[in-house]
């Protein structure tokens, strides 16, 4: 049956990869992830797989997120730009570098974005002029430039062979986009069972036309096969790979040209998996799968490949899917989730690795409206009280119970209610209240990171000093930086030796210490060695820090600036 993820309510979209899933938050619109962490998959600065929903850093103002294989992007509102974190070993995070990034980085140039699409390795944007833009792994050609060499930054797909585009969708290695123009398809790189659709099996480096596809209201892609969406009869052609069943007709093993499946009924939000399918059916809002099914993610109580659709057994109400390398979830109007198929990573998020055949419950939570994690552990904030409760490591006393005993469970932080947001970062937790907007933390305190003053492990709440009217934090591994309400003032503080605090010095700071020449910002973010703002004057971002692999943009590869320098060619932001 299906599985409730615990401690989600209130999602607004959700996503997957191969081995972990991800959902994004209505409160904040922060998101939380769960499963499969060796690539930093999670966001959260650890590699230690998570069982059950943990927070991506800091990331709030989320308007969608998409998965990859082993990293996951997010689409920011409302400045439309898009963070990606986890495995960069072929600049698929687009920010111009092949480094792993433990915390969501921002996809170098990348403004004003429609559309977004993340394939195994690789990822495109459609910007608000129609134009396409791909980054990562291109052996394949799948980023559509006319060249295989990959990518570490965005760059426009063929202009002359693609034209404006309204959407665009990533597979493992190719991907495909709607044509503005007359809402037919096109798609570009790996052809090797003949996905892009051309009645070959050629591969492409430039966009080539999908037979016979007209009028493409929507697609979904997989491992190697498309499908699209008629808006005029909301019927589908798919194409490509069906050697286990994923086309929905037989008996060919593969189909270079777009084919219309069998026996589906009027359906809408279609997903592809890796070998696999799931859609809605509009009339009762239940859920069908067809495809490869090793691990259950057909959802129908068995491992037997499907050539023709089956219902997900025991849902209904389904108001969105998101497929992943071999698992599924749903999510329903009042928030909460259910997910089958591969577990044995925790993807399906219900504390346990075991690989479900059919949806299952997750152990929940009392109702909650917000959560957040550290390394090894997971906090929410329970609706009808406002109070925190945390699970799993505290080694580190980041549960907050007062020991450092490990917590299966949801367990309390002492004394803490009122709160209004949380924030999860290494191996420590913080809060703002919702009385005064001042912060409380909790948890490992190296290099003074919980702002009291003090390097001693706190294992309760303790407040930052002397910080009141905070609108937003960032924490960093060590570090963390917060933004004032009544002037946009940047405080920062925790460890400073790539000069991450921003005061002109690489001296760790226990207590909050303002980053001169900052004010009006409207956003802070940051990585392990290295923090930005967005600030209103001159409407620009402006970093300090380390500077090794160049994130402060200001154009120099310098070791680092220990003040804040503004970040080339984002002025206007």
């Amino acid at each position: 049956v299906p599985t409730l993820v615990p401690g989600l309510s209130g999602i607004i979209g959700v996503a997957t990869g191969a081995s972990h899933s991800c959902a994004v938050l209505a409160t904040g619109s922060g998101v939380k992830c769960w499963g499969m962490n060796n690539y930093y998959q999670m966001g959260d600065g650890s590699t230690t797989d998570r069982l059950s929903p943990v927070d991506v850093g800091s990331l709030t103002s989320v308007a969608s997120i998409k998965g990859g294989g082993n990293h996951t992007c997010a689409l920011i509102s409302p400045a439309n730009t898009v963070k990606c974190w986890g495995r960069n070993n072929v600049g698929q995070l687009g920010d111009t570098t092949t480094t792993t990034r433990t915390a969501a980085v921002a996809v170098s140039g990348l403004t004003g974005v429609t559309s977004l699409a993340v394939g195994y390795d690789h990822a495109c944007a459609v910007q608000a002029d129609q134009k396409a833009r791909c980054w990562g792994f291109n052996d394949k050609g799948q980023i559509g430039d006319g060249t295989t060499g990959n990518r570490a930054t965005s760059v426009q797909v063929n202009a002359a062979s693609l034209g404006l585009v309204n959407s665009v969708y990533a597979g493992f290695y190719h991907t495909c986009a709607i044509l503005a123009a007359d809402a037919t398809v096109k798609c570009w790189g790996s052809n090797s069972q003949g996905q892009l659709g051309n009645g070959t099996t050629t591969n492409s480096s430039l966009p080539v036309v999908a037979t016979g596809v007209i009028n493409a209201q929507s697609m979904a892609i997989g491992w190697n096969h498309s499908c699209s969406v008629s808006a005029i009869d909301q019927t589908i052609k798919c194409w490509g790979a069906n050697d286990k069943g994923q086309i929905g007709v037989g008996p060919e093993r593969r189909y270079a040209n777009p084919i219309r499946p069998t026996d589906i009924p009027l359906i809408e939000k279609f997903a592809s998996g890796e070998h696999f399918n799931c859609a809605i059916v509009v009339s009762d809002r239940s859920v069908i799968c067809w495809g490869e099914n090793p691990n259950g993610q057909l959802g129908d109580g068995t491992t037997t490949n499907r050539s023709t659709p089956v219902t997900v057994a025991g849902l209904s109400g389904v108001s969105s899917i998101a497929l992943g390398y071999g698992h599924a979830c749903a999510l329903f109007p009042n928030g909460s989730m259910k997910c089958w198929g591969q577990n044995m990573m925790g993807a399906i998020g219900d504390n346990t690795i075991t690989t479900r055949l059919v949806p299952v419950s997750v152990q929940s939570l009392p109702p909650v409206r917000s959560i957040a994690a550290s390394d090894w552990a997971t906090c929410a904030i329970v609706a009808s009280d406002d109070s925190v409760m945390c699970w799993g490591d505290n080694a580190r006393s980041a549960i907050g119970d007062g020991t450092s005993t490990d917590r299966h469970l949801p367990t309390a932080v002492s004394g803490l209610s009122g709160v209004d947001r949380i924030y999860g970062g290494t191996f420590q937790h913080c809060a703002i209240m919702k009385s005064d907007s001042s912060v409380k933390c909790w948890g490992n305190n190296n290099n003074g990171v919980l702002g009291d003053g003090t390097t001693t492990t706190r294992a309760t709440p303790t407040d930052v000093v002397g910080l009141v009217g905070v609108k937003e934090l960032n924490m960093g591994v060590f570090h963390i930086c917060a933004s004032t309400i009544s002037d946009g003032s940047v405080y920062c503080w925790g460890q400073n030796s790539d000069g991450q605090v921003g005061d002109g010095t690489t001296t760790d700071r226990y207590l909050p210490t303002k980053v001169p020449g900052i004010s009006g910002a409207s956003l802070v973010a940051g990585g392990s060695g290295h923090s930005c703002a967005v600030v209103s004057a001159g409407s620009k971002a402006m970093c300090w820090g380390s500077n090794v692999s160049g994130e402060l943009g200001s154009g120099t590869y310098s070791t680092r600036s220990l003040i804040p320098v503004t970040v080339s060619g984002l002025e206007g932001i």
